[in-house]
């Protein structure tokens, strides 16, 4: 499968041409993030969308610590990008990560087992609130020859002012 670039952006500015309807596969490039580093994987087929924000406790991107996945219906007109979430999942991949999050009662679960992966949509885990299911999300999305560019998620329908 063939794996195109995604990059994010704080805003896109609007453009009088309808956009293509997105199709494929998705990925960023290793970013670092306070010592550790994370990619993103999305996957466009069909109306639904699956994203995979993996979290490497090293900053190169070679030690998965966790990661989210996320998969729902989604739908694109011109250059917004709706969608909503039919799972949410949290998936550890280390051992001292899952004790750690066992200790904290990370999402409510003091029972956390490498490799399982645990449903974790409107939960609250640590600083970090994860969205209910089926709770709409709308964004900005621009497709090019680079690949897709991602503006900031808003609550309401069409903002009249990018962030």
């Amino acid at each position: 499968m063939n794996m195109n670039s995604l990059v994010f952006s704080a805003s896109l500015a609007l453009s009088s041409h309808a956009s293509a309807a997105i199709e494929g596969l998705f990925g960023s490039d290793c970013l670092p993030v306070d010592g550790l580093s994370a990619t993103k994987d999305l996957f466009f087929e069909d109306g639904q969308l699956s994203i995979v924000h993996t979290i490497y406790s090293d900053s190169d991107c070679s030690v998965p610590a966790y990661d989210f996945a996320f998969s729902g219906a989604y739908s694109q007109t011109e250059e917004q990008l709706d969608y909503s979430f039919s799972s949410i999942s949290l998936k550890l991949y280390d051992e001292r990560i899952s004790s750690a999050f066992s200790s904290e009662s990370i999402c409510g679960f003091s029972d956390w087992v490498t490799g399982e992966a645990r449903e974790v949509s409107g939960l609250s885990c640590g600083i970090q609130k994860i969205p209910a299911l089926d709770q709409k999300v709308f964004d900005r999305v621009l497709q090019d020859e680079d690949g897709i560019r991602l503006g900031r998620s808003a609550p309401n329908p069409t903002p009249s002012i990018l962030l």
